[in-house]
């Protein structure tokens, strides 16, 4: 990453940082994730959890855990990485409790965060974690069919196309038929680095 991206980056998320354009941001903001290290890998995901928000990273709760053992197998570090989600707040349950799901709505609001880290950060491949990343980007369902296909996308019109894998989200290693889950995120994540 060069010095002219970190700098639209860090004044990318500053904006960021301030945006009240929905309610989600009374629940708490994430910043999305990138280093020096950057080696043209960007993730996109769906929301920041809890651990997400109390310590402004995203993929560090049980779901990153996974994550990163599988993709460590293909010597893709988190530092890598860049990282953003679907919407850059936490959504919560409607009795308070818990993560919840962002909205369409929601997520209409913060694609343009989305195009913009995207745009800058200018990635050679991109994975799309779970069914909000796929709509968010390709405004399609379907996660679990288009899992570890190859897409070729101009993303948002910013004039280039993007490879981008879509994957089943780490989290769903947690419920449903984990087995399968567990063999479609480990298909999808050796597409992505694998090419």
């Amino acid at each position: 990453m060069d010095n002219k991206q970190y700098r639209m980056l860090e004044l990318l998320i500053d904006q960021m940082g301030n945006c009240e354009k929905c309610s989600l941001c009374k629940n708490g903001h994430v910043s999305p994730y990138w280093t020096e290290n950057f080696q043209g890998w960007l993730l996109i995901g769906e929301a920041p959890g809890k651990d997400e928000v109390d310590n402004n990273e995203p993929f560090i709760g049980k779901a990153g855990e996974i994550l990163w053992n599988e993709m460590i197998k293909y010597g893709i570090k988190k530092e890598h990485c860049a990282i953003i989600n679907s919407v850059n707040c936490r959504p919560v349950k409607s009795n308070g409790k818990g993560n919840g799901k962002p909205t369409t709505a929601q997520q209409d609001i913060c694609r343009e965060w989305v195009r913009k880290f995207v745009t800058i950060c200018n990635p050679d491949r991109i994975l799309l974690l779970g069914g909000y990343a796929l709509h968010q980007v390709l405004n399609t369902k379907g996660i679990r069919k288009n899992n570890a296909h190859l897409i070729r996308s101009n993303f948002f019109d910013t004039g280039k196309v993007f490879e981008m894998i879509p994957s089943v989200h780490p989290a769903s290693l947690f419920y449903g038929d984990k087995e399968i889950n567990k063999q479609l995120l480990e298909l999808s994540i050796e597409k992505f680095a694998k090419g």
